[in-house]
């Protein structure tokens, strides 16, 4: 089996209210995912919702985003008005 060449990550320190970083750390555990997998996560959809990121490119961020397939975000309308 051939192996996916790895793509680079940057290591980034963000502060979280105390009552949101535990928030975030119950989602992780029910979800089985890791605080780095949220975190990515929320800041895709942020950057598609704010047409930042065009959704056709959802696939090739996949990969660096760790997830098998990523998915338009919820409430996700590519010809909404801004």
């Amino acid at each position: 089996m051939q192996r996916k060449p790895k793509i680079p990550n940057v290591n980034v320190n963000v502060l979280f209210p105390e009552g949101m970083y535990e928030l975030i750390t119950e989602v992780a555990a029910g979800e089985d995912r890791t605080i780095s997998w949220i975190v990515r996560r929320a800041v895709q959809e942020y950057l598609v919702n704010h047409d930042y990121l065009d959704i056709d490119d959802l696939q090739e961020l996949s990969e660096f985003c760790g997830t098998d397939k990523l998915r338009k975000p919820n409430g996700y309308n590519k010809d909404k008005e801004n």
